[in-house]
């Protein structure tokens, strides 16, 4: 997980402000960091749609036009800046580490669940 300490640093950077919250019945990739910018908050409805949707349209606007920006690893897990270029909105995308598959063929070796909260 992202933890707060890195959020709160990786925030200031960016210039914007985070309000760290909990949902037990969020969806286990969903990521418990809403970005506040602009008076907007990603809530927990919206981000739940964006993930149904592969994270391809934003969360705010539903626009496709949106871009990943860097990315920063840790042991099993990446976080990745994503930002709308239609109301320029920022927020992050967290990806977890849920299985390894064949380098050939692509066929699953191995999973795991992640549970939620």
């Amino acid at each position: 997980m992202l933890e707060r300490a890195g959020a709160e640093q990786w925030a200031e950077q960016e210039g914007i402000e985070l309000k760290v919250e909990h949902d037990p019945d969020a969806d286990a990739l969903l990521a418990r960091i809403h970005i506040l910018k602009g008076g907007k908050t990603m809530q927990v409805k919206m981000a739940k749609k964006y993930l149904e949707q592969r994270g391809l349209m934003c969360p705010f606007c539903g626009t496709w036009d949106i871009e990943g920006g860097s990315m920063d690893f840790d042991a099993g897990e990446i976080v990745q800046r994503i930002s709308c270029h239609e109301c320029n909105e920022r927020w992050t995308d967290v990806y977890k580490l849920v299985a390894v598959a064949d380098s050939d063929s692509g066929a699953i070796i191995a999973s795991i669940s992640i549970p939620a909260g």
